[in-house]
């Protein structure tokens, strides 16, 4: 050990200069600097490390990433005679920058942050649209398959329908019957003639007069527990022009039996107790909580204006 005053070599365990008689120390054990550079050298390790993973997970899809899977749905429109299609290019792509929107609002309502919907050769007259719902599997794939779905609400008033086994009997203006059943699948709806033979739905909702369609709803539907049957139900409120319409024929047809309709099938009939004055209207039927937040947000997106049929579904 060399004195750092007169620079004299002394022995190592010497404590003071046997020369100048400094203090130079000893040393107490190894040198410590080969753990300052290995653990230098391991914090650049890890930084290096941390940086890599930061840029790799930008750059993985989330569905894949956590490896929770999920589903693509390609779907071409299939226009029919009741849709809103024009026949221009410009108008076509026009609808279907429309479309994509009202496709992603689905998506977030059944929880799909990260979904992803790309229009294929929009100025064709029938163009595709492919959906990715990451995170989406199982029995969900079946409400993926329902974002397709045109979400066109209905009311209709069932003129020429009185319930059956008894409940409030018309037997005025009554050529069916509706009788009412519920199972773990839901309700449904059976109609049938003055013979007991069965009608289909589609023809009494057919022979039912329009009252307000989805244009006339307000993107404000939401799921909520029904004060009256205490199951969870959506409710509804319109617009100005659905309001007024609602409260002019409930004044009038009090006693009368309504159906709400989604895409040409009952969701729920009541009877109008009294007239309706304040725009508001709530769907009953037999809603799990998560069925009533998917059809709320599904409204609240709005209708499709054309109906979309699935061409494939493949899993991510």
């Amino acid at each position: 050990m060399y004195c750092a005053k007169c620079g004299q070599e002394n022995h190592d365990e010497a404590l003071y200069c046997m020369h100048c008689g400094a203090k130079i120390g000893r040393s107490r054990g190894k040198s410590k600097t080969p753990w300052l550079i290995a653990g230098f050298g391991l914090a650049t390790l890890v930084i290096i490390f941390i940086f890599t993973i930061s840029h790799s997970l930008k750059t993985i899809p989330l569905g894949r990433m956590i490896g929770q899977g999920g589903i693509r749905v390609t779907l071409q429109v299939d226009p029919r005679p009741d849709d809103d299609w024009p026949a221009g290019a410009a108008g076509r792509a026009a609808k279907m920058e429309s479309i994509r929107e009202i496709l992603l609002k689905r998506a977030k309502s059944l929880g799909v942050w990260r979904a992803k919907v790309v229009v294929q050769n929009a100025n064709a007259y029938s163009p595709r649209v492919v959906v990715e719902l990451p995170g989406v599997k199982g029995s969900e794939a079946d409400i993926a398959e329902s974002i397709c779905s045109t979400a066109r609400i209905e009311v209709r008033h069932l003129r020429d329908v009185h319930y059956a086994n008894g409940r409030q009997y018309r037997p005025t203006a009554a050529r069916y019957a509706l009788d009412i059943s519920t199972d773990e699948k839901g309700d449904h709806y059976a109609f049938t003639d003055a013979n007991g033979r069965i009608v289909p739905e589609s023809q009494v909702l057919a022979e039912s007069p329009l009252i307000l369609s989805w244009s006339d709803l307000k993107p404000v539907s939401m799921a909520q527990k029904d004060p009256v049957s205490h199951k969870t139900a959506v409710a509804l409120e319109f617009t100005p022009h659905g309001k007024q319409t609602f409260a002019d024929f409930t004044r009038r047809n009090v006693g009368e039996i309504l159906a709400i309709v989604l895409d040409g099938r009952i969701l729920s009939s009541p009877s109008i107790t009294e007239p309706i004055l304040d725009g508001r209207a709530v769907i009953r039927g037999s809603f799990s909580v998560k069925d009533a937040q998917v059809l709320a947000g599904f409204l609240n997106a709005s209708a499709l204006p054309v109906h979309l049929r699935v061409v494939s579904k493949e899993s991510l």
